[in-house]
């Protein structure tokens, strides 16, 4: 345990170090909730207001970021620069290296969504009902999703500027089809089953349904198995595919 808390403490000191991962995990979603609060207040979207709409799809737009796509960049950098060949000959085993680096972005999701709703509710009045614990419960499930993608997406580039590219392919259909923005209703029929089968979407509705109508279990757990069910495969694929070298 001695082990994991120090890992946890230089894996949060080398985050807060990189201002322009800091700076695209926690500063950008902060701009865009001002950007979409500034220009839609007063708004009305789904017989509620814009920014009680917008606020759960920018809150899994930062957790997307944090735990799939910076995480993935981070860990493609770090083996191309040879940092993993380096620690494998220290005593320090991968599975805490692991660990570390994927309890460290879970706080850093968990940060971003506090600063997140705080900015929504005290700037732009928006209403967070609901049950917290069941939010917090579908939140963890979509970052631990999106942190097993992440660890696969790696295994198929061998360099950062790659990662990069295919992070961006990757998040804006996650993010433009999986309801972020806009409900599913207003996404073209033919690409509605492929929407369906994101986990973005049935995150996205879950947290929406919990923050905007105070939903709880009973009305949210049909949005968890399509997400339980990328968690598994992705996880099955990364353990057997993830590279350190």
């Amino acid at each position: 345990m001695a082990t994991l808390a120090g890992q946890i403490k230089l894996e949060t000191k080398l985050f807060l170090r990189g201002r322009q991962n800091v700076f695209l995990t926690l500063a950008f979603p902060v701009i865009m909730i001002l950007i979409f609060g500034a220009v839609f207040s007063g708004e009305n979207w789904s017989g509620t207001s814009a920014i009680n709409y917008l606020l759960p799809g920018i809150i899994v737009m930062a957790l997307m970021m944090a735990s799939m796509n910076n995480n993935a960049i981070k860990i493609v950098n770090e083996r191309e620069k040879g940092v993993y060949r380096r620690l494998s000959l220290t005593p320090l085993k991968r599975q805490t290296l692991l660990i570390g680096d994927i309890f460290v972005r879970y706080l850093v999701v968990l940060a971003s969504t506090a600063l997140l709703i705080a900015i929504g509710v005290n700037l732009f009045k928006a209403h967070v009902g609901g049950n917290y614990f069941l939010f917090w419960f579908v939140l963890t499930i979509g970052a631990l999703t999106f942190v097993t993608l992440g660890f696969v997406l790696t295994t198929l580039v061998k360099n950062t500027n790659s990662m990069m590219t295919l992070g961006m392919a990757v998040l804006f259909p996650f993010m433009f089809l999986g309801g972020c923005f806009w409900p599913l209703d207003q996404i073209p029929t033919f690409l509605r089953p492929l929407c369906e089968a994101l986990p973005a979407l049935h995150l996205n509705n879950a947290l929406r349904m919990i923050v905007m109508q105070g939903a709880g279990f009973n009305e949210v757990w049909h949005e968890l198995p399509v997400m339980l069910g990328w968690l598994a495969v992705c996880s099955i694929l990364a353990v057997k595919l993830f590279k350190w070298e």
